[in-house]
């Protein structure tokens, strides 16, 4: 009898230039596509037409991006450059916007893994921001729910764990935690020094109180 074999998610490659249609569904006059990874400035040199070098010398400006499309002919685009590390993922980043037809906008994402990018995973240019130190945990959670949120009350826990305040209050409670130990085990190991004052009984009985509510 042969045992399957448990499978587990592997972590994407940091090192990937990946590219993701970021827009909802749905056709409108703009869609938005985002890229990101160390190779982006030789990527878009590839995606460009007529060999176009987009200026990455003014990052957060936008700027007009004919891109290489059928038959030589150009498709008109506004690209936005963020340089990382102060970028949403704390890579190179870019945005670049087109018409927002379905069709064309996988198009581009084809057209892009065809020069060598490759499709983002989902959540995984969050996962990157989170890589680069840049979001905790909670918020990293607080964007998944924000879209997965259906409703008023929903959306806003997600707000709250997008800014971070289940992180702060968490951190809060490890440091009183990480005291009243110091306190105990100062207590513990130090207390023929005269310098060190340990914590009373009634102390620690009420910070521990204190963090259980």
């Amino acid at each position: 009898m042969t045992r399957a074999r448990a499978t587990y998610p592997v972590a994407p490659r940091l090192d990937d230039t990946i590219v993701a249609f970021s827009s909802p569904p749905g056709r409108a006059p703009r869609g938005l596509s985002r890229f990101s990874g160390s190779a982006l400035m030789a990527l878009l040199g590839r995606l460009a037409h007529d060999g176009q070098s987009p200026d990455h010398h003014a990052p957060h400006a936008t700027q007009r991006f004919d891109l290489n499309w059928s038959a030589g002919a150009a498709m008109t685009s506004h690209l936005t450059i963020h340089l990382g590390p102060r970028s949403y993922t704390g890579q190179d980043m870019a945005e670049l916007q087109m018409p927002g037809n379905p069709i064309l906008q996988e198009a581009l994402v084809v057209r892009a893994v065809q020069a060598g990018a490759r499709r983002a995973e989902p959540g995984e240019f969050t996962y990157r921001r989170f890589m680069a130190g840049k979001i905790d945990l909670t918020q990293a959670e607080g964007v998944a729910a924000t879209i997965a949120a259906v409703s008023d009350i929903q959306l806003e826990a997600a707000t709250r764990l997008r800014a971070g305040r289940l992180g702060s209050l968490v951190a809060r409670l490890v440091g009183d935690l990480a005291n009243a130990l110091a306190l105990v085990e100062a207590g513990i190991d130090f207390i023929d020094q005269e310098d060190v004052v340990p914590g009373t009984r009634p102390t620690l009985a009420r910070q521990i109180d204190d963090l259980r509510r």
